[in-house]
């Protein structure tokens, strides 16, 4: 008998935001934390959903808990509506690919 896993972590349920949150994920540390600043600053600044600040975990458990601000704006990704999610999920891999591009030039 096999065990089939059909849940599916909320970021899977779009193949967009899929893609765009596992590009953030394999970033940089350093890329990591620019995504989050330009998407808390001119994404979610004005945004009614409410994060509450914490704290850095001793162990971080999963990946973008290593930055308050990579852990605020995966969180507000996961709050937003589907819509929002995909139209966030576009300004990553384009800003991403800026950053990349810039780089490469």
């Amino acid at each position: 008998m096999s065990l089939i896993n059909n849940t599916k972590r909320w970021y899977d349920q779009n193949p967009t935001v899929s893609l765009a949150i596992s590009i953030f994920r394999n970033a940089s540390r350093e890329n990591q934390k620019l995504v989050a600043n330009f998407l808390l600053e001119n994404v979610f600044n004005n945004s009614k959903i409410k994060i509450h600040a914490r704290k850095i975990p001793l162990f971080n458990r999963r990946w973008y808990d290593h930055d308050e601000n990579v852990y605020m704006a995966v969180e507000f990704i996961r709050l937003s509506s589907a819509n929002a999610q995909n139209q966030v999920a576009v300004e990553i891999i384009n800003y991403l690919y800026a950053l990349d591009s810039s780089i490469n030039n």
